[in-house]
């Protein structure tokens, strides 16, 4: 604290003041608790390592997730993975 106090920009303590170990430990416990957001990042993930995992081959990256093509085509397009 007495670091941060002397190297300060101004009268008050921000975290950009902090050292980078502290900083870094306090993003990491900024998380995001929206289920409905961790679900769709989630599903983003797998859409992604599934299409990895096939060579982007649609049909065999559908089968690997267990839905349809149609299906998948809709999870693309919702997710920006045209």
């Amino acid at each position: 604290m007495e670091r941060a106090s002397v190297l300060c920009r101004g009268p008050e303590i921000t975290p950009a003041d902090l050292p980078t170990e502290i900083n870094q430990h306090h993003k990491q416990q900024e998380l995001d608790f929206n289920l409905s957001n961790q679900l769709l990042a989630f599903e983003r993930t797998c859409l992604r390592n599934a299409l990895n995992y096939s060579g982007g081959n649609r049909t065999e990256t559908a089968h690997l997730l267990g839905i349809s093509r149609k299906n998948l085509w809709e999870k693309l397009k919702a997710h920006g993975l045209q």
